[in-house]
């Protein structure tokens, strides 16, 4: 795996993308297919800030 560098800027933009899709992951009334991408966008960022 490669090593990257983020910036305070480049975490604080993660965290809040992470926050952006936990509200939409959290609607019931999301489509699946939506949910289901989001969900996985959502943990790819979670192990990043983790």
């Amino acid at each position: 795996m490669p090593q990257l560098a983020r910036t305070d800027r480049d975490v604080q933009w993660i965290r809040t993308r992470r926050d952006e899709l936990a509200d939409i992951t959290a609607d019931p009334l999301a489509p699946p297919i939506r949910h289901a991408r989001d969900l996985h966008e959502l943990q790819r960022l979670d192990h990043i800030v983790s």
